[in-house]
């Protein structure tokens, strides 16, 4: 008596492709806002970001690192949150890191307008110079500059890896 194998798919293999590998978000001054120069300088609104992110050659005021250090599992949660309404499919994996970038984003973008980035406080000569002491902020070129990009895999499904692994003998 010859034995049928019926493989039904009732929506995994749909689920594995969507949702492919996650993916990630990038928060940071980037792309073309990293290149714009302020007025009357030379010097890029990125080069800015990095120099009192690590405090080369002035004081160190975090405003990346430590946000994420801070916050580190909230963010940790939200993701899994996220992550998860993707496997229920409550959302697509776009939509969960678009909502992540957005979020944390503004997050940072509030955390430097409000002054709250790590490091010393701004010297009196500065404090005078711009008429108040908030740390990062003085034509809100750079905080305007932080942003997000979403990035996804490569590749476009988990199954066409695997056919890539297979063909390769499994390595």
């Amino acid at each position: 008596m010859p034995v049928r194998i019926r493989d039904k798919d009732k929506g995994f293999k749909a689920l594995v492709e969507s949702i492919g590998e996650m993916g990630g978000v990038v928060i940071g001054v980037q792309g073309k806002e990293a290149d714009e120069t302020y007025p009357d300088s030379s010097m890029t609104v990125g080069t800015v970001a990095k120099m009192h992110e690590l405090g080369l050659g002035v004081p160190k005021r975090s405003w990346l690192v430590s946000y994420v250090d801070e916050n580190e599992s909230r963010l940790k949660r939200e993701a899994g949150a996220q992550m998860r309404a993707v496997l229920a499919r409550r959302k697509t994996r776009n939509q969960a890191l678009i909502e992540l970038g957005y979020k944390w984003t503004k997050e940072v973008r509030d955390r430097v307008a409000e002054g709250n980035a790590a490091g010393p406080p701004l010297a009196e000569s500065t404090r005078a110079k711009k008429g108040h002491g908030i740390k990062l902020v003085e034509t809100y070129r750079f905080h305007n500059a932080i942003s997000y990009k979403v990035y996804l895999p490569r590749f476009k499904s988990i199954k066409n890896k695997v056919q890539r692994a297979a063909a390769r003998g499994g390595k």
